[in-house]
């Protein structure tokens, strides 16, 4: 009880924030600084950057191969096309300085989970891996001052998305990768993902869970469809959530 007291006390004593441990840590957040945040940011060596450290961006080449592949238009394909800073390099430039973001850490959409015959083929998911990450790496590379790049990987097949995590890594300087969690994606503690978990700690790089769940996963046994948005709305952090639990509880921290 004591210790409780005396850290309440110095939470409001000393205004720390979340957003303290973690410029302490080495994050680069600056927004609303007190003179604990300044203190922190120097500890750490940041300079101040402002860095948004997971925001999307879709290369058209990537659809277009998963559209052809499909034989059918992408979904989400008209909402693509309405927001230009999605899909295109200057606009997304012009949004950053218009916000005062100096970096963005491009997490690519969609994600090869979205289409069925392409993740049911290995062979095929590796090329369309290859394909998202060669594209994400030219937007890199052409902007090295405003962009770092996060991989996609081929989850159906464990050896080729190792492959690629290190391809990526290594090759095209990329600064992790991620994985999809849904309940109709490979869950988080399966076997195949042993030797990604060993790979990322062995390159010291990060790994991103993004949340795929569909709507037509009802809520309710006698509906078809998940209604009001609770597909995304509620089950996104639930199964972001449920992948982290099974993480932990299946030892892949302690292996």
């Amino acid at each position: 009880m004591a210790a409780d007291k005396d850290a309440g006390n110095l939470t409001r004593g000393h205004r720390i924030h979340r957003r303290d441990v973690l410029l302490a840590a080495g994050t680069t957040l600056t927004i609303g600084l007190d003179s604990a945040t300044l203190s922190a940011q120097s500890a750490s060596g940041s300079s101040g950057t402002k860095i948004d450290a997971h925001t999307h961006f879709a290369p058209p080449k990537f659809i277009e191969f998963a559209e052809r592949v499909e034989g059918h238009s992408f979904g989400l394909s008209p909402l693509y096309k309405a927001l230009p800073a999605l899909t295109g390099v200057r606009p997304r430039i012009d949004l950053l300085d218009k916000n005062g973001i100096d970096m963005n850490v491009l997490v690519p959409v969609p994600w090869i989970e979205a289409f069925p015959k392409i993740y049911a083929d290995p062979a095929l998911a590796a090329q369309a891996a290859k394909l998202m990450n060669d594209e994400l790496a030219s937007v890199v590379a052409a902007y090295p001052t405003r962009f770092r790049g996060v991989a996609i990987l081929p989850a159906v097949d464990p050896d080729s998305m190792v492959s690629e995590l290190h391809r990526a890594v290594t090759e095209l300087g990329f600064v992790g990768a991620y994985v999809v969690v849904s309940p109709t994606a490979k869950h988080l503690d399966h076997p195949d993902y042993d030797a990604l978990y060993k790979a990322i700690v062995d390159l010291d790089v990060t790994l991103w869970l993004h949340p795929s769940r569909p709507p037509f996963i009802p809520d309710y046994t006698d509906e078809k469809l998940s209604q009001y948005y609770e597909w995304q709305l509620v089950g996104w952090p639930y199964d972001t959530t449920s992948a982290m639990f099974r993480i932990v509880f299946s030892g892949v921290f302690d292996r």
